[in-house]
């Protein structure tokens, strides 16, 4: 948790690149204490902090799959910034099946 505050200090400060490095190992924190929905918060905060380019997909791809799999999509179509990702046909479909 402290190492997601750091985050979003280094936003403060414009600090893009120190942020994301914050919030990359808050996600990895929380992935160790078996956190998933915080880990991937953080690594969609690290995303979208960039250090002045667009955001990284990858990690915007992962958090995504865990938001599904969570069944917390909301929190990712809330995400300023995001683009579309939460619908988009292009990201990988992983998770729980669903029943029709």
């Amino acid at each position: 948790m402290a190492e997601s505050a750091r985050g979003s200090l280094a936003l403060t400060d414009a600090d893009a690149g120190g942020a994301r490095e914050r919030f990359l190992s808050a996600a990895s924190l929380y992935e160790r204490a078996h956190q998933p929905f915080w880990s991937a918060r953080c690594r969609l905060q690290a995303a979208l902090a960039g250090a002045g380019g667009p955001p990284d997909r990858r990690l915007l791809d992962d958090a995504a799959i865990v938001f599904e799999q969570l069944g917390a999509l909301g929190t990712l179509a809330a995400a300023p910034g995001k683009g579309n990702l939460a619908t988009d046909p292009s990201r990988p479909q992983q998770g729980y099946p669903r029943g029709e």
